[in-house]
Formats: C-alpha cells, sequence, structure tokens
C-alpha cells in the first residue's frame, strides 16, 4: 500500500491477510478505502468489503462491464465474494462463488487460481 495507495486490489488483499490474521482489517480498508477511486472497478467488491453495498451490487457491476472485461470482473467479483463468505464461516456459500469464479474460464486471472486453491484447501478439510 505504500508503493501504490491508490491499488484497489492490493488494498483488497491487505484486508484478506489482516483478517486471517484476526487483525483490524476493517479499519485497515476504511483507510485505504479513502486513497482508492471507488468509482471504477474494484471499487464495488471495496464498497462490499467495507459493509456498503450487497453481493447482489458487485455481481450487478461486474456484470454490466464492457463484453471483454465482464467474464474478468464476474471471475474477480466471485472469488472476493467467496472469500468475504468463508471469513464469515459460510463454507457453503464460499465453495459456491469460488466455483462462480472457475466457471468463468478466466484462467489467465489470480483469482481464478486463489478460487482453485480455496476449493483444494475446503476439500482437503472435508468441508
Amino acid at each position: 500500500m505504500a508503493l501504490q495507495p491508490e491499488n484497489a486490489y492490493a488494498a483488497l488483499l491487505l484486508h484478506m491477510a489482516m483478517a486471517r490474521a484476526g487483525e483490524a482489517a476493517d479499519a485497515e480498508l476504511a483507510a485505504n478505502a479513502g486513497r482508492l477511486d471507488l468509482r471504477k472497478w474494484p471499487g464495488a467488491i471495496v464498497h462490499f468489503a467495507l459493509g456498503r453495498t450487497r453481493e447482489s451490487e458487485v455481481l450487478e457491476a461486474a456484470q454490466g462491464a464492457r463484453s471483454t472485461t465482464r467474464r474478468e470482473q464476474e471471475c474477480e467479483a466471485f472469488y472476493y465474494l467467496g472469500m468475504e463468505r468463508l471469513e464469515r464461516g459460510d463454507i457453503t456459500g464460499a465453495v459456491a462463488m469460488f466455483r462462480g469464479a472457475i466457471d468463468t474460464g478466466v484462467r489467465h486471472f489470480v483469482e481464478y487460481h486463489q478460487a482453485e486453491f480455496e476449493l483444494e484447501r475446503l476439500n482437503a478439510r472435508g468441508k
């Protein structure tokens, strides 16, 4: 964040890492959000992580993109929504979101591979 304070993806990844570590993730994301342009993608995901919007609005924002980026944004949306569900303990919902990310077929995005990883990790735990 120090190197690229306007990078929304860095803010989201830091938020997820801090949440997994049991740290004050929401406060950090709120502070970082002030430096982000939340009017453009992935602003809808940041708004959701801050509790300012619903899942359906994130998916609508992703689906409203130009056709060349729609599947990519859907992949990202499903992955980050899955991670939020996982953090809340909603394993079934997280699995559905991760599968949604994979179903986009956007193999050149890290979120696609992270969704695969999370599904494998959950399967290994017997969830």
